[in-house]
C-alpha cells in the first residue's frame, strides 16, 4: 500500500490518500475513491510515500484512477549509435564528447535492451 499527496485542481491543500495502484509523481489523474465516490476535478500526485504519514483523521483509498497527463520524460544527457556489425555502441554526449564501447553480439544485445527501457 503507498500514500500519495495529492492536489485538486485549481487548490493549494494537499490531500492524503492511500492506493495499491502504480501512481506517476507529477501525473494528473481522475479518481474514485474507496470505489463509489468519483470527483469531478482531477488530482495531479505531488509526492508518493510507503508508510503511512502522520495523519490522525481516516485516509481514503484510490481505487480508480485515469490519467489525464504524464509528467514530462527526463532529457537523456547523451545520443546512441549502436553498430552490430562491428559491435560497438558510441555514446555522443551533450559537451560534445563521445564513449565508444566494442563489445560482443550478446552483450551489445543487452545493452540495447537496457537503453531502450530507459527511453
Amino acid at each position: 500500500m503507498n500514500y500519495v499527496f495529492v492536489k485538486f485542481s485549481g487548490t493549494e491543500k494537499n490531500y492524503v490518500y492511500k492506493t495499491k495502484l502504480n501512481l506517476i509523481e507529477g501525473a494528473t489523474y481522475k479518481i474514485v475513491a474507496d470505489g463509489i465516490t468519483t470527483y469531478a476535478s482531477p488530482v495531479k500526485v505531488c509526492s508518493i510515500v510507503l508508510t503511512r504519514p502522520n495523519f490522525n483523521g481516516i485516509i481514503r483509498e484510490i481505487t480508480t484512477a485515469e490519467i489525464i497527463t504524464a509528467p514530462p520524460r527526463p532529457k537523456m544527457n547523451a545520443k546512441f549509435v549502436i553498430n552490430k556489425e562491428k559491435g560497438t555502441t558510441v555514446a555522443l554526449w551533450r559537451d560534445g564528447t563521445k564513449t565508444i564501447v566494442n563489445a560482443s553480439l550478446e552483450t551489445l544485445l543487452m545493452q540495447r535492451k537496457v537503453l531502450q527501457c530507459a527511453l
